[in-house]
């Protein structure tokens, strides 16, 4: 019984309860196996206060580099920038919405030059 109570208890552990340490690998780990969607949950989820201890070590560039898979990833980081309303934030975090543009931009000029290639 003792260990239904823990499983329990485990499962009543909201994100707030996390450490940023453990939220950190967790939306990594998610990231690594492909699983965007689940990563961008995940870090909806989490608490203010554990988001603006984690915010700072997200690897942006790597979010930014694996567009379009991981626009659900940076989706959620932008809406909690922007639920954090830059308070108290470090002005370390680099996530300029002009480099995701650019990005997008490069990912469907590739796209369209692999079509008229294939046309030809």
């Amino acid at each position: 019984e003792s260990d239904n109570g823990s499983r329990r208890q485990l499962a009543s552990l909201s994100i707030a309860d996390m450490s940023p340490r453990l939220a950190l690998q967790r939306i990594l780990a998610l990231f690594e196996r492909g699983e965007q969607r689940e990563a961008a949950a995940f870090l909806r989820r989490l608490s203010m206060s554990t988001f603006r201890q984690i915010v700072t070590e997200l690897p942006t560039d790597l979010f930014v580099d694996s567009l379009p898979q991981s626009l659900p990833v940076l989706e959620a980081l932008y809406a909690k920038l922007f639920l954090a309303g830059g308070k108290k934030l470090p002005s370390s975090i680099n996530v300029s919405p002009e480099t995701v543009i650019w990005q997008l931009v490069k990912f469907f000029a590739c796209q369209e030059d692999q079509s008229l290639a294939s046309r030809e």
